[in-house]
């Protein structure tokens, strides 16, 4: 199951990490810094699994260079995943 935020807001990665702790997060017009971490962004899509919906096409609206830079970032406490940050964008 996934939900879809309609009115995203930037928030700090702690804010991320607080609120959306044990989800997986969509975050789009990442903010990284020089060592390559995530230090703000915009979660728009927020799931149970790893690319939730993405069955559905949920993250074509975001495949645009307005939201680059895109990351998954996977806050999930199950022990088949490890966490871990996937960029688009990021060169």
């Amino acid at each position: 199951m996934y939900t879809i935020i309609e009115n995203p807001e930037m928030m700090t990665k702690a804010d991320i990490d607080r609120i959306y702790d044990g989800k997986w997060v969509y975050v789009v017009k990442a903010r990284i810094d020089k060592h390559g971490w995530l230090t703000e962004g915009m979660p728009v899509v927020i799931g149970e699994f790893q690319y939730d919906g993405v069955e559905e096409g949920i993250y074509d609206r975001f495949d645009c260079e307005e939201y680059e830079k895109r990351l998954s970032y996977t806050l999930l406490h199950n022990a088949d995943t490890i966490s871990s940050v996937f960029g688009v964008g990021l060169s």
